[in-house]
């Protein structure tokens, strides 16, 4: 069993996304507490971490790859990366932004390469916002469609983008453009490192940077390795009746 009492909400969410449903039955804000451990959010809201913990490590028995059936597991992935994944990125995201521009309004004369990294995060929160629009606007209505025919027993027609695993390609090459933005950003900071006389601010901005790496990571092997390919089994599967 693991002992999630000490992580940040974010982390947890970053190794397993369907921890987001159990924060949510919970009421645990793990968009702008994020950064806030499990054990911390719930000493505030007074509940028991121990419940929560214990739910978390009854998730690694069900299916531990992650594994998803069918439409009906498709919708609720989506959900789940909709709610948890997606928030917490576009969370991270916007308070990263505000400390780096606080960083270099105050500090870019003595730190110089500040200003680098804050035109670097630019790139990636662009890049990463634009992916995040195009699954829930694009991606997300099309495994509503599908699942909508396999519930009605309709007849599926490739949507006007064409084939999803067209779309899934795109995405994929845009999951490793993002994480090569962020490669640059530890680059530039010494591997998100704060300097030895920076204030806390730098700190701060450089840790919740880090989480984001490691976020991204995780979430680009998960698609890749197991939503993606299920998402185009079940394409094929309404093609071929």
């Amino acid at each position: 069993m693991i002992d999630y009492a000490q992580e940040t909400l974010s982390s947890i969410i970053s190794r397993d996304y369907r921890a987001s449903e159990v924060f949510r039955r919970h009421h645990l804000d793990f968009c702008s507490k994020s950064d806030l451990s499990l054990e911390k959010i719930c000493s505030l809201l007074q509940i028991r971490h121990e419940d929560i913990v214990a739910e978390l490590n009854e998730l690694k028995n069900i299916e531990a790859d992650m594994k998803i059936d069918g439409a009906q597991g498709l919708m609720e992935m989506k959900e789940s990366i909709r709610h948890g994944h997606h928030a917490a990125l576009t969370e991270n995201m916007k308070q990263i932004d505000a400390y780096l521009r606080r960083l270099v309004s105050v500090h870019e004369e003595q730190f110089p390469w500040i200003r680098a990294v804050l035109r670097q995060f630019e790139s990636v929160a662009f890049g990463v916002g634009d992916s995040i629009k195009r699954k829930e606007l694009v991606l997300f209505p099309a495994i509503d469609q599908m699942s909508q025919c396999i519930q009605q027993k309709t007849k599926y027609t490739i949507p006007g983008f064409g084939s999803v695993r067209n779309l899934l390609n795109r995405l994929t090459a845009e999951h490793e453009q993002n994480i090569t933005a962020m490669d640059k950003i530890s680059a530039l900071s010494q591997g998100f490192t704060a300097p030895a006389d920076g204030c806390n601010t730098f700190a701060v901005a450089m840790g919740k940077m880090r989480e984001l790496h490691a976020l991204m990571k995780t979430n680009a092997e998960w698609e890749q390795g197991a939503f993606f390919p299920q998402i185009i089994e079940l394409e094929q599967l309404l093609l071929s009746d």
